[in-house]
């Protein structure tokens, strides 16, 4: 077997990115729903073609890490919960296995390579959503959603018409926060693995582009990854210290303002909601779950998807909200805490949520990942815009990360072509395998 992806892996890739986009849940007896199945069966079609690029240190240490979090499970109170935790685990332990085969397929990719298959699923979607948007294809995405998602199909086209004078297009999501989460993924993806020199504006181009079609502020998050990309991964010593003093930082300061134009400019209703504490997907995604990590077990969490444990709490704490209305969804209290940033912390609490960032950190360095902070830093921003701790969106989100700084290192920006033999030596790759 070659030691470079083929075509068939790469439909596979496309496949899996494809199938976190939708995420389509299926559900299995005893109430065990399987997220993302499409992603998960691509990732573990990925693992069956390539089973012997599996390294035993890799296997070992995801063991060691699945490991702590079960015995976390045991450390939890109130073992009434115990079997939605173990439900839990079961999730989070396939999330992990579907994100690892991406990661040891497109690990072995050329970057730009890489690179162009997420820069061709922005531009579908891009032309999906303006369809969407000005054509009768509405329909088509519209029913496509009533039939294969059961759970939060978006239904508050009067509140996007008052705040942003359009009804937001969904393009095969169930709702356009989906839209604009998997878009910024897919654009973060290709922002990372791209060596084009004109990279930033094309990208600024994109984002203002979807922007304007999609209008959902989700899409503001790329703009610090977009920085610690330049400032963690692409900054080199042989650029000197006033490329690293100076302009890395004068860049995060650009994207910095634009960030806050854009806000003010685009969602300007929007932020005027948030000033004045009215909007409540704001609170659902960061006041709320951020009140919730010290209702009850703050140094020692609640438990893995122990939601129902805090269920009179989380539902107290949203009804305290100066917006607070009847019309909330509160009686599914698994689906309210939507940031899986926050949600680590209320499982987990500050004891066990540690350790396990350290455990996780261990496993990263064990898959020869050069920038671990870069892998935190964009688990933690996109943790924002997206709940479901246990299912592959968050997980693909860090495993996404781990191949970027993976192939910067490898390949640097500016490097040409064969002259990354030692770099390959360095995260564990060998220069026989790169050439094979």
């Amino acid at each position: 077997m070659t030691q470079r992806p083929d075509i068939l892996d790469s439909i596979l890739v496309a496949g899996f990115l494809i199938g976190i986009y939708l995420s389509l849940e299926v559900s299995l007896g005893a109430g065990i729903p399987i997220p993302a199945l499409s992603a998960a069966a691509a990732s573990g079609l990925l693992l069956l073609r390539h089973m012997n690029w599996i390294e035993e240190r890799h296997f070992t240490a995801l063991l060691l890490v699945l490991f702590l979090y079960l015995l976390s499970i045991f450390f939890a109170p109130d073992y009434a919960f115990f079997t939605e935790r173990l439900k839990g685990f079961i999730q989070l332990a396939y999330s992990f296995v579907a994100g690892y085969g991406f990661f040891i397929v497109a690990t072995r990719y050329d970057r730009a390579a890489l690179a162009r298959i997420f820069l061709i699923l922005c531009l579908l979607i891009l032309a999906g959503t303006a369809l969407e948007n000005y054509t009768a294809f509405k329909t088509v995405s519209d029913s496509f959603r009533e039939r294969f998602y059961d759970f939060g199909v978006y239904a508050s086209d009067k509140r996007d018409e008052l705040l942003y004078g359009m009804i937001r297009p969904k393009f095969f999501t169930s709702e356009p926060s989906y839209l604009t989460f998997g878009f910024s993924f897919l654009l973060f993806g290709w922002y990372g693995l791209s060596t084009a020199k004109l990279r930033l504006p094309l990208a600024l181009a994109l984002l203002t582009a979807a922007s304007f079609l999609m209008r959902g502020p989700t899409l503001l998050l790329v703009l610090p990854l977009i920085a610690a990309c330049e400032l963690l991964l692409n900054a080199r010593k042989s650029e000197g210290a006033s490329m690293r003093l100076v302009a890395l930082p004068a860049l995060a300061l650009f994207l910095l303002g634009v960030g806050l134009w854009a806000g003010a400019a685009l969602f300007a209703e929007r932020l005027d909601a948030v000033l004045l504490g009215s909007d409540p997907s704001f609170f659902y995604r960061e006041i709320g779950p951020a009140l919730a990590t010290i209702a009850k077990h703050p140094f020692t969490g609640i438990g893995l998807t122990g939601e129902e444990y805090l269920g009179n709490d989380i539902v107290a704490i949203y009804m305290s909200s100066p917006a607070f209305s009847p019309d909330w969804a509160t009686d599914d209290v698994a689906h309210i805490i939507t940031n899986y940033f926050w949600s680590h912390w209320i499982y987990f609490g500050l004891g066990w949520g540690l350790a396990l960032v350290a455990a996780f950190s261990w496993f990263l360095k064990r898959l020869d990942v050069p920038s671990v902070t870069f892998c935190w830093v964009a688990w933690i921003v996109f943790g924002q815009s997206m709940g479901a701790y246990v299912s592959p969106r968050p997980w693909s989100v860090m495993f996404l990360a781990s191949v970027i700084a993976v192939l910067a290192k490898r390949q640097p920006v500016g490097r040409r072509q064969g002259a990354d033999a030692p770099q390959m030596r360095e995260t564990g790759w060998t220069a026989r395998e790169a050439t094979t």
